[in-house]
């Protein structure tokens, strides 16, 4: 039995007037306010979901509302680190700093146990570079839309 199956049936109507009550979609999202830029584009998608009516059931507002706050978390803790490591990384050269990745890669690489990461490195891949942060977001936000839209249309 699925999660969504155990909603009572009266709160999963359709909204006689989505657009007016997007505002809804907004309180649902606004735990993450802290991070306004976040924030605006999911409050943004969510009006525009639920006027498509992809958002009829709380449990539905509640998975996306989660997704941002998980995904605005991890962004408050990129930016964290990234600012740790330049702190760390101004008192060392460019030449040291490259030969230290390097040394920490061949360790890496060497045990084992982390083969992907080694790879990552090997490529030059930062999966948390501060280039791609909108466009991860987007992604997870498209992924979390577009599996709410797919669900519904399986029920009919």
């Amino acid at each position: 039995m699925s999660a969504s199956s155990m909603i009572p049936a009266e709160t999963m109507y359709p909204l006689e007037n989505p657009v007016a009550k997007a505002w809804l979609a907004a309180a649902f999202c606004s735990a993450a306010a802290w991070a306004a830029d976040r924030c605006t584009v999911a409050v943004l998608a969510a009006a525009a979901a639920w006027e498509c009516r992809l958002l009829a059931t709380a449990l539905q507002a509640t998975v996306l509302a989660t997704y941002v706050m998980g995904a605005v978390i991890r962004e408050a803790r990129e930016i964290r680190g990234q600012r740790d490591r330049e702190l760390v990384e101004a008192d060392v050269t460019a030449d040291e700093l490259q030969a230290e990745r390097e040394r920490f890669r061949k360790r890496l690489e060497a045990s084992g146990r982390y083969p992907r990461i080694a790879r990552f490195m090997e490529a030059g891949i930062d999966p948390d570079d501060p280039e791609t942060r909108d466009e991860r977001f987007e992604f997870g936000l498209d992924c979390m839309l577009d599996g709410i839209a797919a669900r519904l249309q399986s029920r009919g």
